[in-house]
């Protein structure tokens, strides 16, 4: 039925804004924090158990909430993307040449950023002045190489 598509995107819509809303306030208190997308748990709890959805439109909700998760709270918890930087530069600039987009980033500063990320999310640590992967961090780039093989994909930052 037509209900079994458009509820779960409803629900999916309502959890997103509770989520902005959840994370604004956490952030007046500077509280940054992963765990506001709790809030999407809820949402899966209705369409389970309140709603009784059959396993397809729960799949949907899954689907619309992991994509939101996954591009969302990267450039959100302050970590965006070159890509995102690069149509942030151009919004505010209208238009600029490859130099001088180019000339807006820092290897330095995209590198360092991923290390902290990195470090952050126990997928490397530091000992002195190295860095070394962790049994988390081996697990990770084996499930991302995996998918890149499964899809053929390019390697990407």
């Amino acid at each position: 039925m037509i209900k079994y598509l458009f509820l779960p995107i409803a629900i999916f819509i309502t959890s997103a804004f509770v989520h902005i809303l959840v994370f604004r306030i956490l952030k007046k208190f500077k509280i940054i924090s992963f765990k506001s997308t709790a809030v999407f748990l809820i949402g899966l709890v209705i369409n389970i158990f309140w709603l009784k959805f059959p396993l397809s439109a729960v799949f949907l909700y899954l689907l619309l909430s992991g994509i939101y998760i996954l591009f969302l709270t990267g450039p959100i918890l302050g970590d965006p993307s070159p890509s995102f930087i690069i149509l942030s530069l151009l919004r505010r600039k209208k238009m600029m040449d490859k130099n001088e987009i180019l000339a807006s980033f820092s290897d330095r500063n995209l590198v360092g950023k991923r290390i902290t990320s990195l470090t952050s999310a126990k997928l490397i640590v530091k000992k002195g002045h190295k860095y070394y992967v962790t049994k988390r961090g081996m697990k990770m780039a084996a499930i991302v190489n995996g998918y890149r093989n499964i899809f053929h994909w390019e390697a990407g930052g």
